[in-house]
């Protein structure tokens, strides 16, 4: 299927025949739609910049977990262990204690639902298992979304993933 993609990749969004693509302006576009976007620009900022602070954690986790070398994978952990996770980790807890248990504008967002769905995986990537239980409010998120009658029944039959 992925030849067939706009990008070649997936996630693809299709609209009465149109593709669109990209996890992120997916999201976004949902969001809007269906009233989980912000109030006004700023919000609509709001909820961007801490949806790419999570990225950049993602991403950051992203070149230890895909190092090939064993060493070198262990150094690069250890770095971020000291120098970026607690710092950024503290900061994305302040954040969601700040925003009522949400990602941004104190409301359920479309941010949310990018935090929810990533979260598994991001745990995996950082090389921690447990982050919820140091960081509360991340699973607060993360059951704030699976809590939502259709999103529980849909990821209820969901196949299982790797994460």
């Amino acid at each position: 299927m992925k030849s067939s993609m706009p990008f070649g990749q997936m996630p693809v969004l299709d609209i009465d025949g149109k593709k669109y693509c990209q996890s992120i302006p997916i999201a976004r576009l949902l969001g809007k739609k269906y009233g989980l976007a912000g109030d006004n620009a700023e919000e609509d900022f709001e909820i961007d910049q801490n949806v790419e602070f999570i990225n950049d954690i993602r991403a950051k986790a992203a070149t230890v977990h895909y190092e090939a070398d064993s060493d070198l994978k262990a150094k690069k952990h250890g770095e971020l262990m000291e120098s970026f996770y607690p710092m950024a980790l503290e900061k994305l807890d302040e954040m969601i204690k700040n925003n009522n248990g949400h990602l941004a504008c104190g409301k359920l967002t479309w941010g949310d639902f990018i935090f929810a769905g990533i979260f598994d995986y991001l745990k995996t990537m950082m090389q921690m298992p447990d982050l919820e239980q140091k960081y509360p409010s991340f699973k607060q998120v993360v059951d704030g979304v699976y809590s939502i009658p259709k999103v529980k029944a849909f990821s209820d039959n969901a196949p299982e993933t790797p994460f």
